[in-house]
């Protein structure tokens, strides 16, 4: 899920299991993710964009390895773009926090790429472009790979919207149709809400491992530090936690920056980057930075309870003014309500 500045709290609960325990699951795929991390052999592509000519192989290579394992692939891709953010006041700005925008590193590779190439020096311009990782899929490319499912017969799905709420979904308990789900960890924030704990963030086939994490776990961790008597944080504020300090941003690198704002990109620097037209005096800094770390942002959840009441006490605590608890509220709201209430279709199709 990309939580602002957590990296290391994040990769102490890790886990690593041997791949061979899939051996003869359904394991729910978010598609968009998968094909974001598919590797090809053309550096050049992340440049020029465009669908790769090496797609087809890149595609085949990596189905090979799950049936190597006998692992039945489901992929799920995104629908329906969600609906834009509602635009705020044209001539305010959003508070800086701090928090260094996802992707800034691959583009300054992809620059000094360009201007290695300029000076002639290929190889090096070469080697550049390759780890700057590949490009943000296009909708062209995502087809491209749809298409090629068809003719492989390879299993997908279309959610109707967002595939993370799709993927948790399909290995909910009322109706398992996977016995477990790989993708982004933006994932976590839905699997809690169908009594699903287990999220797969990567699969090595070269180590024979996968590496996995239980929200459960999460949850325990992050209310350790709740008192003499550790509560673990409840799911909702678990979700409360991640809109607060933000997702798309930092607790595993790679994970591509999307340009285009939809209303769950809103918040993806937190709440603290997310308030546009406040001065940018000592106040607005130290209301930014109470949501740049998610140890203390859980503590404090515990204490209030909910986001909400959070929020209302710190634009308090800071006398800022009021019409920006308005906004700051608006906008966690309408996230938190697209995640608990996120549009899937189940077996009855409704």
């Amino acid at each position: 899920m990309a939580l602002n500045s957590t990296g290391t709290f994040f990769n102490k609960l890790v886990r690593r299991n041997d791949l061979a325990e899939l051996k003869g699951t359904r394991l729910a795929i978010d598609a968009n993710h998968w094909v974001e991390n598919l590797e090809f052999v053309e550096p050049y592509h992340v440049a020029m964009g465009g669908i790769p000519l090496s797609l087809n192989t890149a595609v085949d290579a990596e189905l090979e390895k799950l049936a190597r394992y006998d692992i039945r692939p489901l992929f799920v891709f995104d629908g329906i773009k969600l609906p834009p953010a509602p635009p705020m006041n044209a001539d305010s700005k959003p508070l800086n926090s701090g928090v260094q925008t996802l992707g800034v590193n691959q583009y300054r590779r992809r620059e000094e790429a360009w201007r290695l190439y300029q000076k002639n020096d290929y190889a090096s311009a070469k080697k550049e472009f390759r780890e700057a990782g590949t490009a943000v899929p296009s909708s062209d490319f995502i087809e491209a790979v749809i298409k090629y499912f068809r003719q492989r017969n390879v299993e997908f799905f279309r959610a109707p919207y967002l595939s993370w709420a799709q993927c948790a979904w399909f290995c909910g308990q009322k109706d398992r149709v996977a016995s477990a789900v790989w993708g982004s960890e933006e994932i976590l924030l839905f699997i809690g809400l169908v009594q699903f704990d287990k999220l797969i963030l990567r699969l090595d086939f070269d180590k024979g491992i996968y590496e996995w994490v239980s929200l459960q776990e999460i949850c325990e961790h992050l209310g350790s530090n709740s008192g003499a008597v550790p509560v673990p944080i409840s799911v909702s504020q678990f979700i409360d936690c991640c809109i607060l300090v933000g997702f798309r941003g930092g607790w595993h690198e790679g994970n591509q920056y999307q340009s285009e704002e939809s209303e769950m990109d809103g918040l993806r620097d937190g709440i603290g980057s997310s308030i546009q037209g406040l001065p940018h005096d000592n106040s607005a800094m130290a209301f930014a930075q109470c949501f740049k770390d998610i140890t203390v942002v859980a503590r404090d959840l515990i204490q209030f309870r909910s986001g909400p009441s959070l929020l209302e006490y710190k634009v308090r605590t800071f006398a800022l003014n009021t019409m920006y608890l308005d906004q700051v509220l608006e906008q966690f709201l309408r996230v938190k309500n697209l995640v608990l209430h996120h549009i899937i279709l189940n077996m009855e199709c409704v």
